[in-house]
């Protein structure tokens, strides 16, 4: 790099990223000097998505191999293609498919029944980097158990919060408020909603998945990973 005339390099983390990470982010240092985690450069850690930009303006992610990386093309300038998309997700209705006929299969130490092609669906959803996924579960912090099935980074735990009372909706806007939400697109996953949750969502333009209704039950069962993620983005277009 410096034979192309770079001198420093700044971190960009993923949104949703984890703690490791963010103390990284937008932090810039001369090109060979560490960033405040220790790390010369992405990756942190395996499945590492963050990147890092030149002085120059290039922008840079990792391959997954050793030393590899390539220049992300600066997207157009449009709102629609910068605005992250936060994805609330529950488990059990949702990836755990308790009434679907699946197989018996342990993740962590509980045993579950993983709709078909689980791991592919929560891989697209890690890889696809306009999506910021949130876990909204009870399972709570054993919700990353998901993310060590799929060998997938670890996505941040959005519930319950601190608050025992707090409902989902509260859980919600407190993360939000934690990671400086500028109005971007809110999509809450989960098996079945109460109609104060319905209602909740309309004021604040959540945008509500349910995984009882059709034709997403259909697609969960057949493993079609392409078409709910199609299905689950709506009228949110990921580009």
């Amino acid at each position: 790099m410096r034979d192309q005339g770079v001198q420093a390099i700044t971190w960009r983390a993923h949104l949703g990223a984890c703690g490791e990470c963010m103390v990284n982010d937008g932090k810039t240092v001369s090109l060979g000097s560490r960033f405040p985690s220790g790390a010369y450069l992405v990756p942190n850690h395996d499945h590492c998505v963050c990147e890092w930009v030149d002085d120059q303006g290039r922008r840079y992610e990792w391959t997954g191999v050793d030393g590899e990386y390539r220049q992300i093309a600066n997207p157009k300038s449009t709102e629609s293609a910068s605005r992250p998309i936060f994805l609330f997700l529950d488990i059990d209705g949702v990836l755990n498919g308790v009434d679907l006929g699946a197989d018996l299969e342990k993740v962590g130490d509980v045993w579950t029944r993983p709709i078909p092609n689980a791991v592919a669906l929560l891989r697209a959803i890690d890889q696809e980097r306009r999506l910021s996924p949130v876990w909204l579960s009870h399972w709570g912090e054993r919700s990353v158990a998901w993310n060590d099935y799929a060998s997938t980074r670890h996505w941040p735990v959005g519930y319950p919060t601190n608050d025992p009372d707090d409902g989902k909706p509260v859980a919600i806007q407190y993360y939000l408020a934690r990671h400086g939400y500028h109005n971007e697109p809110i999509i809450w996953v989960q098996d079945g909603f109460s109609d104060a949750e319905w209602a909740w969502a309309k004021q604040a333009s959540v945008q509500l998945v349910d995984t009882t209704k059709e034709p997403l039950r259909s697609l969960l069962i057949n493993g079609k990973v392409h078409d709910i993620l199609a299905y689950i983005a709506g009228e949110v277009v990921i580009a």
